[in-house]
């Protein structure tokens, strides 16, 4: 927020939403970061190199790399408008 934005001059509502908006963009933004860390913290070397091991390993950093890349695109073309009509749906069903 600005550094002359002041909460009482704004309906609860609106900064009810602000406050729910900065909680979604963190828990967004960091969700694929947390499992790469969950992944990295748990990771331990192969005794034995077999072709099921080394096609796990392609398929999970594939899985990584295509979250990222799912995630910038979908709020590349989306943006805001991805929270307004989620809120939407999920109040007016």
């Amino acid at each position: 927020m600005p550094p002359d934005y002041k909460a009482d001059q704004y309906p609860a509502a609106f900064n009810a939403w602000i406050g729910f908006r900065n909680l979604v963009d963190i828990v967004l933004a960091n969700d694929l970061v947390t499992y790469v860390v969950f992944c990295l913290a748990y990771f331990e070397t192969p005794e034995s190199i077999s072709f099921q091991i080394v096609l796990s390993y392609i398929i999970g950093i594939f899985l990584c790399v295509f979250t990222l890349w799912a995630k910038t695109d979908a709020y590349r073309v989306v943006k805001d408008f991805a929270w307004c009509m989620f809120t939407w749906y999920t109040l007016f069903r």
